[in-house]
């Protein structure tokens, strides 16, 4: 509930989704039938999009085009029978009615609950390769040549980063944050327009992914959301050693369900007492420690390093109160002594 979290400072932001469109084609069974030409594809992917914003211009405005000049849709499992990505860019209708949409939410929650929303919480950014030379111009990065089809082209991320930049200039003036999903796997380029990075992981994120991170988000706060069977394949001693693995890069630990997302059911971790439970006392012990070091602020150079070489050390703050911390991770199978 918006508003009652507004009373004890947690923050809640809309949720939309820009990582593909999805789509299913009516009477198309892929184990049984091909799959459909591709006008029928076209056809599905332009009522899609008109369902979701009520425009029937939208796809044809917005979707990219392949080295041969057609929409770019593909076939896929799992979230439906084909996805199309999309230009993203502020100034296309697509991008100009997601930035639209926010702004309506937000309100439609204050008006209904009398709660505020406080941002912009987007799954994934919209990529892949774009011919579609009438979208050129909107572009702020310039096109890549093609040397195989002889062809210019848009590296379509770039225009995506273009609608992230336009999303934070529009909620910062408000006060409010953005956040996105598959943040631990994107670009540099993203960076400076998130407010709050967040991914989907399994129990281990190698150090190397950890390093990128914060080097790219510096003081950022990172959130996770742990994949997994909870059931069979993740117990408690994993839990506290995924725990202490993201409290030494300040990282806060949270959790999901089976893969994929929202298809296993009965899958999410906050639906089973028997599992947070379990690991109640976990959370009360690192949770605290993760918010003592972001609240403290990474720092590239720690002036300190450990006699083991294979135990590594990063450093958070001074904050406020002056207080350095160290945190030490030790990366291989056995305990190990440091000075």
């Amino acid at each position: 509930e918006v508003a009652y979290d507004d009373q004890i400072g947690v923050l809640d932001t809309i949720y939309l989704t820009h990582a593909g469109q999805f789509a299913n084609i009516p009477d198309y069974d892929p184990e049984r039938d091909p799959l459909p030409p591709y006008e029928r594809q076209l056809e599905v992917m332009t009522e899609t999009f008109r369902r979701n914003t009520g425009d029937p211009d939208m796809y044809p405005a917005v979707g990219l085009f392949t080295a041969e000049g057609k929409y770019n849709i593909q076939p896929t499992r799992v979230y439906g029978h084909i996805i199309a990505q999309f230009n993203l860019d502020p100034e296309l209708p697509y991008g100009a009615w997601t930035l639209r949409r926010a702004t309506e939410l937000t309100q439609r929650e204050l008006e209904r609950s009398g709660g505020r929303l406080d941002g912009f919480y987007y799954d994934g950014l919209s990529s892949g390769l774009n011919y579609r030379v009438e979208h050129f111009r909107y572009s702020e990065a310039p096109p890549l040549w093609d040397p195989v089809a002889g062809k210019p082209v848009l590296n379509n991320f770039f225009d995506s980063c273009a609608f992230a930049r336009a999303a934070a200039e529009q909620l910062h003036p408000v006060g409010q944050v953005t956040m996105m999903n598959g943040a631990f796997g994107s670009s540099c380029f993203i960076a400076p327009w998130l407010d709050l990075f967040g991914g989907e992981v399994g129990l281990r994120i190698s150090r190397e992914n950890m390093n990128y991170l914060r080097t790219i988000a510096r003081n950022k706060p990172m959130l996770t959301l742990l994949k997994g069977n909870f059931e069979k394949n993740i117990r408690r001693d994993d839990i506290e050693l995924f725990m202490k693995r993201t409290l030494a890069y300040g990282i806060f630990p949270g959790f999901f369900d089976w893969s994929p997302s929202g298809l296993g059911p009965g899958g999410r971790y906050w639906d089973h007492p028997e599992y947070y439970e379990r690991d109640r006392d976990l959370h009360r012990k690192y949770q605290p420690l993760v918010q003592t070091l972001a609240a403290a602020g990474w720092e590239p150079l720690t002036h300190v390093r450990s006699s083991d070489p294979r135990v590594f050390v990063e450093r958070y703050g001074p904050g406020e109160d002056g207080i350095v911390w160290l945190t030490l991770l030790n990366e291989y199978g056995e305990a190990r002594a440091t000075t």
